[in-house]
């Protein structure tokens, strides 16, 4: 719920809490990740980037990571996703009830 995402990180925002942005190691993950915490960054955020290693932690979220960043001092976290479809993605709206 995109209302309710902007919400929460206009509330870390305000509050100086810092945001998490829990990548990915390919080539769209490491840029998404780095508009992001450039972007919160100019707003005044926190913004934390985490780019797990590729061989030791895998794809994907991961317990162990979360954990540590939370312990860290990061409540809130942020996972940034550019998704490539084969086709445009209206044309698929039907598809997936969006």
């Amino acid at each position: 719920d995109m209302h309710r995402a902007v919400a929460r990180i206009y509330q870390a925002l305000l509050s100086g809490e810092k945001i998490a942005i829990y990548g990915d190691f390919d080539a769209d993950g490491i840029t998404a990740t780095a508009l992001l915490v450039q972007g919160l960054s100019a707003l005044g955020g926190k913004a934390i980037p985490y780019i797990p290693h590729r061989l030791t932690e895998g794809y994907g979220l991961r317990k162990a990571a979360l954990e540590n960043l939370h312990q860290q001092g990061n409540p809130y976290h942020w996972r940034p996703e550019v998704v490539k479809f084969p086709v445009p993605i209206p044309a698929l709206w039907p598809e997936l009830r969006w």
